[in-house]
């Protein structure tokens, strides 16, 4: 398995908001994140750009 075939998920730190998930996560080497856009604090907003979340990498 390659590292860029594992994905964190925010269902292990629901509490997080997508900001804190995603500067963590990529601190650790993660480049995948499984979106979920309702319940978890760090849901997307699919209406959005991907570019608003990409530059946040």
């Amino acid at each position: 398995m390659k590292s860029d075939q594992i994905a964190v998920s925010p269902c292990s730190n629901p509490e997080m908001d997508i900001d804190e998930v995603l500067q963590a996560y990529s601190a650790m080497g993660y480049t995948n994140f499984e979106v979920f856009t309702s319940w978890a604090k760090s849901a997307f907003n699919y209406h959005l750009s991907p570019k608003l979340y990409l530059g946040k990498l």
